[in-house]
């Protein structure tokens, strides 16, 4: 109540407090106030003259016992109000009271009020000095306002609440987003500006996408509002607000529900017509061309003027890939690692504004706030190897020296995210993908864009030997996923597998290596681990799963498995599945149905690994159950893997690549 008497007052109306007992809020007292008096005037002549006196006018009965006021300023301000809230059991028998003695006042309802409040603080909260994006009322706040609401809202209060929706999705409030989604959408679009009708497209598109874990209609119609925005903005010179609509762009074309976890990707199965729309922007064809083609050096031809050279490796997102890079690395040049997944703004494969924001005012030819460290450490370097492309990949080549080799290396869903649409390629001078069906997936969405870049295909470092174990008696009879902590390792796929083999045999058995699943980036991803739960309890696998935490040393666990399966919706290279292979456990490997369409899975693998469903699963696992049956494919299934993985000399690969050859 005291937030609405606020509101009210500061929104311009003059708002008087009647009460009896009790003392006024400090941040109340700037208004009107009337003390009741809640006794009778004294007894006796001289008593009551000398109330009177000192009240200096005689109190106006308000025909209730008990209560008298000490001035007619009550009276005053009942006669010109425009309307009356009662309040409490004295406010209410008050105007009960004036009602039977013929005063008319208008009465409203202590809800309405309060909703009168609402309205009058949210619209405050929605600018300052004019300036929508410059809130005054806290975030959580918001919520409540917005749910005293009835009807449309405010219409000067909806581009507050627009950014506000987004910053709830961008912040993993889901639920609140998708509430308050659906108020903005369906509020009134007059008076809205072009921005703002975009703005409002992207979030309720946005809030579809995280909720509802699928396409929405409207998707087309967001992207193309947000990309006018963002090409206007070049036109007008305001790479702010270019960067701005650019950021919400990519957020919507590449939303983790349309490329993550599922089973499709539009990326991967039409993407010349779901980037038709980015292609076809002014600030997509500035961002592919090139800053500059001068003082470009091929990476094999290149020679320093140092006894060792001095190499920059950014490990990136996930830097334990880059370990045995650094290691190929170590005995020939000297290396600097800089991890800048340290950095909340460098971490993550998601679009993140202020790296946006850089890389249009390079691609405008402004100027930008670097990152010191970075850019010392790339101008200290005669060579530079970027592992993930990601936010750092993409200030990385911001910021590298014309004439350094800079080799950057994707690995998985990189290949799926804006990164590679944003990063100057013409400053990228070899580009490695650890599988061929990366490789085709990325030319195929970049195209001649690569035309000055090598290209060039090299499985993860693995020393299968390192661990070749022995098996454990009974491991014919145990599955293991290795990693399957996320919903795109879709465990419930393996445990579907489980289940049905134990129909045939109860003494079969899976050990789930790896860390639990945490919460998800969406909803789905929290629904899921849900369904993961739920499934294991089930009474055909209930018991029959043992869950090991994550460990470096895997000798132990992979000796008591006899099968590894991969289910996988998508993978790039399943180095744990590999790791497994190599110790001789018998591969099971889903043909992963993200990357179906371009074989990738039998691309990989030997094709004898890999199925197209569970039964075909359960098929293959039978048919080697047998315990001589499996012990010879156990004995195989190291030189296969050998075969398949080895690539000669894998760390002199990697230091001719990055030094030039030696």
């Amino acid at each position: 109540m005291a937030n609405s008497l606020k509101a009210i007052s500061e929104g311009g109306s003059d708002v008087c407090l009647a009460f009896g007992t009790g003392d006024v809020q400090r941040g109340l007292r700037p208004l009107t106030r009337i003390r009741l008096l809640r006794k009778e005037p004294p007894v006796g002549v001289r008593s009551k003259a000398r109330y009177h006196l000192k009240t200096r006018t005689p109190p106006w009965d308000t025909g209730l016992p008990g209560v008298a006021v000490r001035d007619h300023r009550l009276r005053s301000a009942l006669d010109n109000a425009d309307v009356i809230v009662p309040i409490g059991d004295l406010g209410r028998q008050t105007v009960a009271r004036l009602e039977s003695h013929g005063w008319k006042v208008p009465v409203m309802g202590l809800e309405e009020f309060r909703q009168v409040g609402a309205v009058l603080r949210l619209q405050a909260a929605a600018s300052e000095d004019g300036d929508p994006s410059s809130p005054r009322l806290p975030l959580p706040g918001v919520a409540k306002l917005v749910r005293a609401l009835d009807g449309p809202l405010p219409q000067g209060t909806v581009p507050f609440l627009v950014r506000w929706v987004l910053e709830l999705l961008l912040s993993g409030k889901h639920v609140e987003a998708t509430e308050f989604s659906e108020r903005i959408s369906s509020s009134p679009a007059d008076g809205l500006s072009d921005s703002d009708a975009a703005r409002r497209a992207a979030a309720v598109a946005m809030a579809t996408l995280t909720l509802e874990a699928e396409m929405p209609a409207d998707l087309t119609v967001a992207v193309d509002m947000v990309l006018g925005e963002a090409d206007s903005a070049i036109a007008s010179g305001d790479p702010g607000t270019c960067a701005e609509f650019t950021f919400l762009a990519l957020q919507l074309l590449f939303h983790r529900e349309l490329h993550a976890d599922g089973m499709t990707s539009p990326l991967v199965e039409d993407p010349d017509t779901f980037l038709r729309a980015w292609h076809g922007s002014d600030i997509a064809r500035l961002l592919r061309a090139p800053s500059t083609d001068d003082g470009r050096l091929d990476s094999r031809t290149r020679v320093t003027s140092r006894d060792r050279p001095h190499v920059l490796v950014l490990p990136g997102s996930y830097p334990k890939f880059a370990g045995p890079v650094v290691e190929a690395l170590s005995g020939v040049a000297t290396v600097t690692v800089q991890d800048l997944s340290a950095r909340a703004e460098f971490r993550g494969l998601g679009p993140r504004l202020e790296v946006v924001e850089a890389r249009v005012l390079q691609a405008l030819g402004q100027e930008f706030v670097p990152d010191y460290e970075l850019l010392e450490n790339l101008e200290g370097a005669d060579s530079v190897f970027v592992d993930w492309a990601d936010r750092g990949a993409l200030m990385a080549t911001l910021l590298a020296p014309q004439g350094v080799p800079l080799i950057l290396r994707i690995h998985s869903m990189d290949a799926l995210s804006p990164w590679i649409h944003l990063i100057d390629w013409d400053r990228v001078t070899d580009l490695v993908f650890v599988s061929e069906h990366l490789r085709t997936i990325v030319l195929r969405l970049l195209g001649d864009r690569l035309r000055d870049t090598r290209v060039t295909v090299i499985p993860l470092l693995l020393d299968t030997e390192r661990i070749a174990t022995h098996k454990m008696e009974g491991a014919h009879r145990r599955l293991i996923m290795v990693g399957w902590s996320q919903r795109v390792k879709d465990p419930i796929w393996a445990l579907d597998v489980l289940g049905r083999l134990r129909a045939h045999d109860d003494e079969w058995r899976m050990t789930m290596l790896g860390s639990d699943l945490n919460a998800g980036a969406v909803r789905s991803a929290d629904d899921y681990a849900d369904a993961v739960r739920e499934r294991v309890s089930r009474e055909d696998v209930c018991g029959a799963v043992d869950f090991i935490g994550f460990t470096r040393d895997i000798k132990p666990v992979l000796a008591t498995a006899g099968f590894a399966v991969s289910s996988s919706r998508r993978e790039s290279f399943g180095a744990g599945l590999v790791e497994a292979a190599g110790s001789g456990t018998v591969p099971v490997v889903r043909n992963w149905p993200m990357f179906a369409t371009v074989d990738a899975a039998r691309t990989l693998y030997p094709p004898e690994w890999v199925v197209n469903t569970v039964d075909e699963a359960v098929e293959r696992i039978l048919a080697l159950s047998d315990k001589k049956v499996w012990q010879s494919e156990s004995d195989a299934v190291p030189d296969v893997t050998t075969e398949h993985f080895s690539i000669g000399d894998s760390s002199k690969t990697f230091r001719d690549l990055i030094l030039g050859e030696t």
